[in-house]
C-alpha cells in the first residue's frame, strides 16, 4: 500500500504518522522502535549513559519519544535508580509501555526506582525532572516542532540537563534548506542554522546504525 503522511499543518500529525509507523512495522518489527534502538546498536551508549548517570547523581530521567520499551534499548539497561517518566506520542505504544512498568519485577530489573508512560508531544509542555533525554526523536520532526521543542523545553527551569542524541551529520545547514513532515527523517546539528543551540556541546558518540552523537546542554 501507499505510504499516505499526514503533512504538518493538520493538527495531530505528528500522532497519525507515528500511529502509521508502528501498526505497519515500518521500522522493523523485532525492535519496533527502529535499528537504532535494538539491543546490539546500543551497547556503548547504554555503558555511556550509566555512567553518566551516575556521575552526575540524577536522580530523575524524563525520556520524550522513549519509542516501545518492550522491545527497544531501554530494557537491557541499568538505570541506576533513577524515577523515570517515558514519553510518547502513540497511545497503544504509551499503553504497552505502561503494562510493562507495572510489573515491579522489571522494574527491579532495570534499575528503576519508579516508572510511568505518558502521552505527549516532544514539542509541547513536557513533565519536569533533572535530565531530559531525546534520543533519535528530532530528526523525524519538522523545523517548526524542533524550534517549539527548544523553546519550551530547554533554557528550562524545568532540567538541569537536556541531552539529545541523533545520527552525526557535516557540519552543515542542512534544514535551512529542506524540511520534513513529521515521521520522516532528515538528521541535522542542533547548533547549526535554523536552530543555533549553541550551548550544546558534543559528550559522547559511536557507531550504531549510524554514526550518533550525543549532545548535552546544562543549566
Amino acid at each position: 500500500d501507499a505510504v499516505k503522511v499526514v503533512p504538518d499543518t493538520v493538527p495531530g500529525a505528528s500522532e497519525a504518522n507515528f500511529s502509521r509507523i508502528y501498526a505497519r512495522e515500518e521500522w522493523g518489527a523485532d525492535a519496533r522502535s527502529g535499528l537504532g534502538s535494538r539491543e546490539e546498536t546500543t551497547r556503548e551508549f547504554r555503558v555511556f549513559l550509566e555512567s553518566f548517570l551516575r556521575d552526575h547523581s540524577v536522580r530523575s530521567v524524563v525520556d520524550a519519544g522513549c519509542g516501545h520499551w518492550p522491545s527497544g534499548y531501554q530494557r537491557f539497561m541499568n538505570w541506576q535508580g533513577v524515577h523515570y517518566t517515558g514519553i510518547d506520542v502513540v497511545p497503544y505504544v504509551v499503553a504497552e509501555n505502561a503494562a510493562y512498568f507495572q510489573d515491579g519485577h522489571n522494574l527491579a530489573t532495570h534499575g528503576l526506582s519508579s516508572a510511568r508512560a505518558l502521552c505527549g508531544d516532544v514539542s509541547e509542555q513536557l513533565p519536569p525532572a533533572e535530565l531530559l533525554l531525546v534520543k533519535d526523536v528530532l530528526m523525524h520532526l519538522p523545523n517548526r516542532a524542533v524550534h517549539s521543542f527548544l523553546e519550551k523545553s530547554v533554557n528550562s527551569a524545568k532540567y538541569r540537563m537536556v541531552m539529545l542524541v541523533q545520527n552525526e551529520v557535516p557540519p552543515v545547514a542542512i534544514r535551512d534548506m529542506v524540511d520534513i513532515e513529521p515521521g520522516q527523517l532528515l538528521s541535522f546539528d542542533v547548533t547549526k542554522p535554523p536552530f543555533n543551540a549553541l550551548a550544546f556541546e558534543a559528550v559522547f558518540r559511536w557507531k550504531s546504525d549510524e554514526p550518533k552523537v550525543a549532545q548535552l546542554w546544562k543549566r
